[in-house]
């Protein structure tokens, strides 16, 4: 029970630690222009504009939840690169909160089970 304990808490620093680095990245809105992939594994390409120039890509995350062509979305971008992603709250706590949480839980009971 220890070691799932270290696990999710290792998982939810991890993430912390790889979205720190973002801190200096800029958010823009973006549009949905297209999508790839098939039903639940569809990933949105976002065009994005900085400084008058568009940029696309294609998301790294994909779901069910893909939004629609034509949707406007939010993105996070390096300006020096040009790498981005798509930023939504579900992406940048879901492996945060999720493992922080069973990390506590499971520290909680550790010692009675």
């Amino acid at each position: 029970m220890l070691g799932f304990t270290v696990i999710c808490a290792s998982v939810a620093i991890w993430h912390e630690i790889f979205w720190y680095r973002k801190r200096s990245w800029k958010k823009a809105e973006g549009e949905v222009v297209d999508t790839v992939g098939v039903s639940d594994d569809e990933r949105p390409v976002i065009n994005y504009t900085h400084e008058g120039t568009t940029h696309s890509f294609t998301s790294i995350y994909s779901g069910s939840g893909c939004p629609s062509i034509g949707d406007i979305t939010q993105v996070i971008y390096n300006p020096k690169t040009f790498q981005a992603e798509y930023f939504t709250l579900s992406n940048r706590w879901f492996f945060t909160i999720i493992p922080l949480f069973f990390a506590v839980v499971f520290a909680i009971l550790s010692p009675n089970i």
